[in-house]
C-alpha cells in the first residue's frame, strides 16, 4: 500500500490539499535578530559626529568584539545626515582605539534581560576620538547630498570576531551631522 495525501480540512490535525495536490502550509517568519533578542543576545548602539574641518577624514562611530567567544552579527545600520554639500561615509575594518571618544553603552533590545553586551564603542561626539586605521581596510561606503537617511541591511553581511573592530568615518563640510544606529546580536559562532 504506497503513500496517498488526502484533503483533511475542517477535521482537527489534517492538513488542506490544493487542486494540483500540494500540500497548503502556513508560516510565521521573524527576522533573526528578533529571535536572538528573544533570547537576550541584541543589542543596539547609537552615535553621532558634527563635522569639524571641510574635506577632512573624521572619525563618527568604532565599535570592537571584546567578547573572546562571540562572533557579533551587524543586522541593519542606520545612517541619517544632514549636511550642506556631499557626505562621504565609510566603514573600515582592522582599526585600533587609542584614545578618546564618547563612550556609548549598548542598549539591550529585549528589555526583560539583564545580559550585558561585549561590544565595546565610542562615538566623536566630543571630537577627541583617536583611532589607529593604518591597513585602510574599506568594505562599504554611502554618499550623502543634503538631509537623508539611509539603511543599509546586509543580511549578516557584517560580522566581526573576537577582537575585530570597526570605524564608521566621513568626509564632508563643517557643520554637517551624521547619526549612526547599528543593531546587532552575538552568537557563539558564525551562523
Amino acid at each position: 500500500m504506497g503513500f496517498r495525501i488526502e484533503d483533511g480540512t475542517g477535521q482537527g490535525r489534517y492538513a488542506r490539499v490544493d487542486s494540483d495536490n500540494r500540500l497548503e502550509v502556513a508560516a510565521l517568519t521573524l527576522p533573526l535578530i528578533a529571535e536572538r533578542s528573544h533570547n537576550g543576545d541584541a543589542y543596539s548602539v547609537v552615535g553621532e559626529h558634527t563635522i569639524q574641518s571641510t574635506g577632512t577624514e573624521e572619525h563618527v562611530l568604532h565599535i570592537q568584539n571584546n567578547n573572546s567567544n562571540k562572533h557579533v552579527h551587524f543586522s541593519n545600520i542606520t545612517i541619517s545626515a544632514e549636511t550642506s554639500t556631499l557626505l562621504d561615509v565609510e566603514f573600515m575594518v582592522a582599526t585600533t582605539y587609542t584614545s578618546g571618544g564618547t563612550a556609548k553603552t549598548p542598549v539591550q533590545l529585549n528589555r526583560g534581560s539583564a545580559k550585558l553586551s561585549g561590544l565595546v564603542a565610542y562615538d566623536n561626539s566630543s571630537n577627541d576620538l583617536v583611532i589607529a586605521d593604518s591597513l585602510e581596510e574599506k568594505f562599504c561606503g554611502a554618499k550623502f547630498g543634503s538631509t537623508m537617511t539611509v539603511q543599509m541591511s546586509g543580511g549578516d553581511a557584517v560580522i566581526l570576531g573576537p577582537g575585530d573592530s570597526m570605524l564608521v568615518q566621513a568626509y564632508g563640510t563643517s557643520g554637517d551631522v551624521v547619526g549612526i544606529s547599528a543593531f546587532v546580536y552575538e552568537t557563539l559562532e558564525v551562523d
